[in-house]
């Protein structure tokens, strides 16, 4: 793909080559981390917090539960040095559906699930 008026390039097209690593920190659809995927050399690595790769050379980091670190953060918001944007709202009878969205990458900002009342 070429750039053009008002098209930025592909993270492929940026790139000069294929990479030793990718990190991936966003819910990716099936097309798009194919893609990704393809963009590492053979014996490189995908370290992703998201979604799950099928490829050998995939990794799957996930956050570690530390409360100490999740009081420091509550502090952060508390305080406003951090805003937290919070895009929707939904009962926990939306959980599968939002799943669903998440893997196929249509989640942007952050949603609240609670009970309802």
């Amino acid at each position: 793909m070429s750039r053009s008026a008002g098209m930025a390039a592909s993270l492929g097209d940026a790139l000069d080559g294929q990479v030793d690593v990718v990190l991936n920190l966003v819910g990716l659809d099936e097309p798009r981390s194919t893609a990704l995927a393809a963009l590492v050399r053979p014996g490189g690595r995908i370290v992703s917090v998201t979604n799950e790769f099928e490829t050998p050379i995939a990794e799957r980091v996930v956050a570690r539960n530390d409360s100490a670190h999740l009081v420091e953060l509550v502090a952060l918001v508390d305080s406003g040095t951090i805003t937290v944007e919070v895009t929707e709202r939904h009962g926990f009878s939306a959980l599968t559906s939002l799943h669903r969205r998440s893997e196929a990458g249509g989640i942007r900002g952050k949603i609240i699930v609670q009970p309802t009342a």
